[in-house]
């Protein structure tokens, strides 16, 4: 018997690949070889589907502990394969308005994510890897401006017209571009194991 874990994976496939309206719960129960009744024993309706895949993926969600340069790079990393992951929901902006509640409960995990970052950040400095000259309302704007980068990306990676999109490598060094004026030497050195930073 098919899980639901199994039709969420195949639902995010199909709503990646083909965008969350163009799919309905026929498509997805063709896709996965069962009835349409036998997938509305799991789910009711496709806004059913939506929801449990937002509540599944933790969306911009993470626990780890940042320590080091590495830590932060992996954590913009995990931000990025999230977007990723999950790009159906950030490329089509009528998405957020199919449900109130979790949409506000979007707009906090985003919150959160930014104020994960700018704890981030600040525990760095406390470690000597960024000046004691980076204030917290720099801070706060560089974060604001890389989370508004992040769906940014993720909308041009996707983009139907044919041109030229930032690969994430590309685009995780541009964060570093960005903060690097920012660190002390410790943290350039660190940075320059695993990252190699426009100058």
């Amino acid at each position: 018997m098919i899980t639901k874990q199994e039709i969420l994976n195949c639902a995010r496939n199909m709503f990646n690949e083909k965008g969350y309206h163009q799919v309905s719960m026929r498509a997805i129960a063709n896709k996965l070889n069962i009835s349409v009744g036998n997938l509305t024993y799991h789910f009711n309706k496709k806004e059913d589907i939506f929801k449990a895949l937002l509540e599944d993926n933790k969306l911009l969600q993470t626990t780890i502990e940042v320590k080091t340069i590495g830590d932060l790079d992996f954590l913009f990393s995990e931000m990025l394969d999230s977007l990723i992951k999950n790009h159906f929901y950030f490329t089509n902006d009528d998405l957020a308005d199919i449900d109130e509640k979790l949409a506000l409960n979007n707009q906090n995990n985003v919150q959160k994510q930014k104020n994960i970052l700018i704890e981030a950040i600040e525990i760095l400095q406390q470690k000597g890897y960024f000046i004691k000259d980076l204030t917290h309302n720099i801070i706060v704007s560089i974060i604001t401006m890389i989370m508004l980068a992040h769906l940014e990306w993720v909308k041009e990676l996707y983009h139907k017209a044919n041109y030229h999109s930032i690969s994430k490598e590309t685009f995780m060094r541009i964060h570093w571009d960005i903060l690097h004026p920012y660190l002390t030497n410790k943290g350039k050195e660190e940075l320059a194991i695993f990252c190699n930073p426009a100058k």
